[in-house]
C-alpha cells in the first residue's frame, strides 16, 4: 500500500497541479445484478467454497416493509447490496475493479466503496 502512496505523491512533485475527483457510484451500486456480481466474483482465482458462499448469501434475499401496522409481502431481490452489510465493500471493488483510466496519466483508486480519479 505504501508504494501506491507513493506513486500518488510523485504525482504532485511533477506536474504544478493534480486534480483529483471524488466518484460516488453508490446510488449506481445499489442497481447491481446479484448475477453480475456473481460472474465478476466466479472470474477471480478464489476458492470454490468461497464463491459458492457468495451465491448462498444473495440466494433468495428479500424485502419486506411495515407501514401502519400493516406487513407487506416478501419481494425477492435481484439487484442492490444492503448498506451497511460485510460484503458490501467487498462487491463495490470487484464490480468497479474492471474500471479503466483512458488517458495513460491518470490513476483510478478504488477502496470499499469510495473511487477518486487523479489527474496530472
Amino acid at each position: 500500500m505504501q508504494k501506491q502512496y507513493t506513486l500518488y505523491t510523485d504525482l504532485l512533485s511533477t506536474n504544478p497541479f493534480v486534480v483529483v475527483i471524488a466518484l460516488d457510484f453508490s446510488k449506481a451500486f445499489d442497481m447491481v445484478r446479484h448475477s453480475s456480481l456473481l460472474q465478476k466474483f466466479s472470474d477471480l482465482p478464489f476458492p470454490d467454497h468461497v464463491c459458492n458462499w457468495f451465491v448462498d448469501y444473495f440466494n433468495d434475499c428479500a424485502h419486506s416493509t411495515i407501514y401502519r401496522g400493516q406487513l407487506a409481502d416478501l419481494l425477492k431481490i435481484m439487484a442492490s447490496i444492503t448498506h451497511g452489510s460485510e460484503v458490501r465493500p467487498a462487491a463495490y471493488v470487484i464490480t468497479a475493479g474492471d474500471l479503466q483510466v483512458l488517458s495513460p496519466g491518470n490513476r483510478l483508486c478504488i477502496y470499499a466503496d469510495d473511487s477518486y480519479l487523479i489527474i496530472p
